[in-house]
């Protein structure tokens, strides 16, 4: 569906990239509170992908309405996992953990299902994120080159014109060159 390009996806793609190893970071150093920050993540995330679709309501109300559920459903079951650590249940750190990879899937299948190549990438790097809480000090700096590459691509990419948008459009611009 095209939406209003409420928020432009190369610097949405940057934020997200860039709060996402800041996140690695946070884990990594103050494992304890980063339940908070993946919290905060996961409702920022939400937020971010339903108000495009928020914006031209009228023209794409099932759209809004189908990533409303879908992002409830992972607000609840963030909810469901701070009950779970209020129960004693769970330690704060798995929480956090928890919390992260619930974020994780939720992004990513987000960009499946709007095929969102960015979208999908922050989500499978969410994901590595999770796996690399095991080995945070080997894998850190991994994480950081990835995320620099990404983005650097991401910016490539924006940068690229398709090929008809550089051809002229008249036989009079053509005989210029």
């Amino acid at each position: 569906m095209n939406v209003l390009p409420l928020f432009p996806k190369h610097p949405l793609f940057l934020a997200q990239t860039t709060a996402a190893l800041t996140g690695a970071y946070l884990t990594n150093y103050y494992e304890a509170v980063s339940h908070l920050y993946w919290l905060l993540m996961l409702l920022l995330m939400a937020v971010l992908t339903i108000a495009p679709y928020y914006a031209v309501l009228s023209a794409a109300k099932k759209t809004f309405y189908m990533t409303v559920q879908y992002w409830a459903g992972s607000v609840c079951a963030a909810g469901i996992v701070y009950a779970l650590h209020h129960a004693g249940r769970i330690d704060i750190h798995e929480t956090g953990l928890i919390i992260l990879l619930i974020l994780a899937l939720s992004t990513y299948f987000e960009g499946v299902v709007n095929a969102s190549k960015r979208k999908v990438f922050v989500g499978f790097y969410l994901g590595l994120i999770v796996l690399s809480t095991a080995f945070p000090d080997t894998y850190l700096w991994q994480l950081f080159l990835l995320a620099v590459l990404a983005m650097a691509y991401s910016h490539y990419r924006q940068g690229i014109k398709p090929l008809n948008s550089r051809l002229p459009l008249s036989s009079a611009e053509l005989n210029r060159s």
